[in-house]
């Protein structure tokens, strides 16, 4: 079974920024503090065995997480289902099955699809 490691770095961001506007305006450097990257290097070494980046997608919102995902398995590069590993400050799994798809639920998507097999929050 393929491992899908899906990290948002702001959860390496105190505090914790919340219900923001899905293409609002972001925090303002002086809102907030980000860990140093050894600190954020050692997490992804220790705890998730990450000493190398494979297959990195890095995206602005999540939301573009299901154009990727998508577009990887259209061109045969990932076959579903996938174990899928969620690493963030939010569970983004806010609202109900029923809304539209955004970066705050896009997580319901992949469930509804049957994308994902067994998920770690």
């Amino acid at each position: 079974m393929t491992l899908i490691l899906d990290i948002d770095f702001d959860a390496f961001v105190n505090p914790v920024a919340r219900n923001l506007e899905e293409n609002g305006e972001r925090l303002s450097d002086d809102q907030y503090n980000v860990d140093d990257r050894e600190s954020i290097y050692s997490f992804l070494e220790e705890n998730l065995f990450m000493k190398s980046w494979v297959n990195v997608a890095p995206l602005t919102n999540h939301i573009e997480v299901l154009g990727k995902i998508n577009a990887f398995i259209e061109n045969g590069l990932l076959s579903p289902p996938f174990d899928w590993v969620h690493v963030d400050a939010h569970d983004d799994l806010y609202g109900h099955w029923d809304m539209p798809s955004n970066s705050g639920n896009f997580l319901y998507q992949l469930f509804l699809n049957e994308i994902i097999a067994k998920f770690t929050l």
